[in-house]
Parts: C-alpha cells; sequence; structure tokens
C-alpha cells in the first residue's frame, strides 16, 4: 500500500480579544475532538485562575445549543431595553 500524503487540518482555534495573549483568562480554545466513537466539538475557557472548563458538543446537538444561546442572549437585550415579560 503506497503512503498516504501529508495533509494540514485545523483542529482548534483560540477566540480571544485583540491583543491578548492565547493564555488569556478571557480567552476560549475551540477544537475538534475524537474518543473513538466519532468527533465532537469542545469549548474550554480558564477564568478567575481556575484549572480549564470544558464542554462538549455533539454535532446533532449543536444546533440545538446555538439556538438556545441565540434566544437567550435575545433575551438578554429585550431586558436591557426594559422590555419584561412574566
Amino acid at each position: 500500500m503506497p503512503d498516504k500524503p501529508w495533509v494540514q487540518r485545523v483542529t482548534a482555534i483560540t477566540v480571544c480579544r485583540e491583543g491578548d495573549p492565547t493564555f488569556s483568562a478571557l480567552a476560549t480554545i475551540c477544537r475538534i475532538a475524537d474518543e473513538s466513537g466519532g468527533e465532537f466539538i469542545e469549548m474550554e475557557q480558564s477564568r478567575d485562575g481556575a484549572d480549564g472548563k470544558i464542554v462538549a458538543f455533539d454535532p446533532d446537538e449543536w444546533p440545538v445549543v446555538v439556538n438556545v444561546a441565540n434566544q437567550l442572549f435575545g433575551n438578554i437585550e429585550e431586558w436591557k431595553k426594559g422590555r419584561h415579560y412574566a
């Protein structure tokens, strides 16, 4: 069997404020992970000097989580505008 060619694949991206180091307490590391059961996404943050906290999402779970997050962010904006719901 011939050798396969080497390829590169981005499996992690760090989100942080412009100019901050990647190890900033406000940085979020997003990465593709796989524990032999299929790929999923992990997000890690280390705020307030605590050890990194990781949240993992399966591909079919992600759209629902994003939808819920968008709803909650919308609720925050409505609350700021004084539109309170019972």
